[in-house]
């Protein structure tokens, strides 16, 4: 635990849109932090639900609250990148507001960045949370501190709600690419990682929630993949051309990867599970091929959260967060 006098000031953007709920709950994951000298600033994005009437009651002189009217509305990125413009810590932290932070992580991530002043970033491991219940968790490979400049290109490493950032390092990359509607933190992390080395703290530290029946989260969406994807390559398409046949492999291998997760119909899965069979063949995705296996299809999410019931992979009950 820091003392105050040495307590590092913390950024917490939490960006909202007609969820005033779930808003007030990740408002309440950041202020039951065991790390007290945070500031919490909240994007609302155009709701018109009564977001602000009710947050500000709840939280009053609490949180820094910042309104975009629908004419100024620019997508996610946009409310993220005003929150970064309005941040005063050293650090800056995000927090979609469907997930939830658990007390320790904000004191957890200033302490990996105490032990090593040359990473710019820092992040946790999730619980994955399904139906507000149970959850599995998540490991992490080897390859995904230090150094990850080509890692980001063959892995989706993390997403954006596990993510602390230096405040200068990420100004100093210009925040979140405001053209992109897919892939954000991903794109974010291959531009980031070009200039900084990152850490993480090996802890389950953020509730993720996954959610496949609300059409308008932009994970469900394969058309806004598709046109992301294609931005990307664009982008990168110098750092992509100089990629060994192996590296090469290893980016067609994860956009097929993920594109499987995505896809809205068994005809377009099965295409991707073939193209990255050719990829990279293995018996274990023959078989998931065969199958025509969505890892985020309800069978499949029912079987991880039975899993987890049966203490086989992780669990841990939404109930209890604050116990």
């Amino acid at each position: 635990m820091f003392n105050n006098e040495a307590q590092p000031l913390v950024s917490a953007v939490i960006i909202t849109h007609n969820r005033k709920k779930l808003a007030e709950r990740a408002i309440n994951s950041v202020l039951g932090q065991t790390y007290s000298n945070i500031e919490c600033i909240v994007i609302d994005d155009k709701s018109d639900d009564g977001t602000q009437e009710y947050l500000k009651s709840k939280f009053t002189n609490k949180i820094m609250y910042h309104y975009i009217p629908p004419d100024s509305s620019k997508g996610g990125n946009h409310a993220r990148n005003i929150g970064i413009s309005l941040a005063s810590g050293n650090y800056i932290a995000f927090l979609d507001d469907d997930d939830i932070w658990l007390r320790h992580k904000i004191e957890r991530q200033v302490q990996a960045f105490s032990r090593n002043r040359k990473i710019g970033m820092v992040y946790c491991l999730r619980f994955f949370c399904y139906k507000n219940k149970y959850c599995w968790t998540e490991g992490r490979d080897e390859d995904t501190v230090g150094d990850v400049s080509k890692t980001v290109f063959k892995k989706i490493i993390t997403s954006t709600s596990t993510m602390m950032f230096d405040i200068d390092a990420i100004r100093n990359i210009g925040g979140f690419d405001e053209n992109l509607s897919c892939w954000q933190e991903t794109e974010l992390m291959m531009r980031f990682c070009q200039n900084y080395k990152i850490d993480c703290v090996d802890e389950q530290l953020i509730l993720y929630t996954v959610d496949i029946t609300d059409p308008e989260r932009l994970s469900n969406k394969f058309d806004n993949f598709e046109k992301s994807i294609n931005y990307i390559e664009n982008k990168y398409s110098k750092l992509i051309k100089g990629f060994s046949d192996d590296e090469n492999k290893d980016w067609i291998f994860m956009k097929y990867k993920d594109a499987i997760s995505r896809a809205g119909s068994k005809v377009l899965m099965r295409e991707y599970y073939e193209r990255a069979y050719a990829i990279k063949p293995s018996k274990g995705l023959k078989i998931k091929k065969i199958l025509n296996y969505k890892p985020t299809s309800k069978i499949a999410l029912k079987i991880r959260m039975c899993l987890s019931l049966a203490g086989l992979n992780g669990h841990f009950v939404l109930d209890s967060m604050n116990e």
